[in-house]
């Protein structure tokens, strides 16, 4: 009975509702693309997660909140340490063939990429450092192929929002039969031999004929080289009455007028805007694991997928740790922020004073004269 209430895409209130994980989240922090900030998301995630005697065995919360940068991964995990949710951290990068400052005619396509371990980690800030470094622009980070290879240990990748720019999205669109999209089987091995049994080929559906395409092409894809599906909710604001706030920054954006906002005359002979947000762009909250699992409920393996990605992400940034044992953490030195090396910091100051004054009489002993 339970088997066929989900195959309607139903679910028995008596039964525990089985885990998902967000990992296709984007917030405030990456300019123009959401109204909400993560601790907007956070408070929103806990309240699926009510606190009560049932609770007390389960597994905490998760999330992965990929912004493009890093610059609010701090703040993020001290939020989710007051709400007792587990942070996955993770980056959304754009990819191009070759990366140059000068942007005119590339052709991107977005990576959301995990760290699982403290390796994963300095691969994610290695990748942002060259991304921005090396020629962002709207404030993006853009990578080409050489910095993947080169930051690419520890880390789980997601092929990106299925029809909204994700890498596989824009080959699969073009395909002469997308149900079997032979052109992008090429981008799909490079991606492989980068992400060893580390790559997930991302469905999300908002309601979007576009994604309902891609997400046939990256099942298929997915049958012929063996990968795993992840289902996601491609998350681009906290609650569903944030839509309308998304739309106009989406337009604000782009440079655009918003789209959905048709005019009238008023009794006063001014113009009234009525202003709708069509169902495709207002199913991009953060839905709930009931809600993710009556979505893909075809398709369980892929969400199970997402509980599978948190499970191998083990790496949490020290504000997140109720606990500091190691020296490490107790300190946050730039060589865990900043993926620099540990150096002279840890010198005392009287032996760094020291130091200087032997190198300075030195100096003034062999100079001539």
């Amino acid at each position: 009975m339970a088997s066929s209430n989900s195959r309607n895409g139903s679910h028995d209130q008596s039964l525990p509702t089985p885990r998902f994980v967000h990992t296709d989240v984007l917030s405030a922090y990456s300019t123009g693309c959401s109204p909400s900030t993560p601790d907007a998301y956070i408070r929103a995630l806990a309240r699926q997660y009510p606190i009560n005697s049932a609770s007390d065995n389960q597994p905490r919360p998760a999330i992965a909140i990929a912004d493009y940068g890093l610059h609010s991964a701090v703040k993020t995990a001290m939020a989710c340490d007051r709400e007792g949710v587990d942070l996955l951290v993770a980056l959304r990068v754009r990819v191009v063939a070759q990366r140059a400052y000068r942007t005119w005619g590339e052709r991107t396509g977005e990576l959301i990429l995990l760290g699982m371990d403290e390796t994963g980690w300095l691969s994610l800030v290695g990748l942002t450092n060259r991304g921005f470094l090396g020629g962002a622009d709207r404030g993006r980070p853009r990578v080409d192929w050489r910095d993947l290879e080169a930051f690419n240990e520890g880390v789980i990748a997601l092929t990106g929002m299925p029809g909204g720019g994700g890498i596989l999205s824009a080959a699969i669109e073009h395909s002469a039969n997308p149900a079997e999209p032979i052109e992008a089987l090429g981008l799909t091995r490079r991606l492989m031999e980068l992400y060893p049994n580390r790559l997930y080929l991302e469905l999300a559906f908002h309601g979007n004929s576009a994604e309902k395409l891609v997400n046939r092409g990256l099942v298929a894809l997915a049958q012929r080289m063996e990968l795993p599906l992840v289902a996601t909710g491609g998350v681009r604001f906290a609650r569903p009455e944030d839509a309308l706030a998304h739309k106009f920054l989406e337009a604000i954006g782009r440079g655009t007028l918003t789209a959905g906002v048709l005019g009238h005359n008023g009794r006063d002979g001014y113009d009234l805007p009525t202003i709708t947000v069509e169902s495709a762009r207002a199913q991009a909250y953060l839905k709930s694991p009931k809600q993710m699992w009556r979505l893909f409920a075809q398709m369980p393996a892929a969400l199970q997928a997402s509980v599978e990605i948190a499970e191998r992400c083990t790496f949490r940034l020290p504000p997140a740790r109720s606990k500091l044992t190691d020296s490490r953490a107790q300190r946050l030195g730039p060589a865990l922020l900043f993926a620099l090396r540990a150096g002279p910091r840890d010198e005392p100051a009287t032996a760094r004073r020291a130091r200087r004054t032997r190198a300075a009489r030195s100096l003034c002993r062999d100079r001539p004269g």
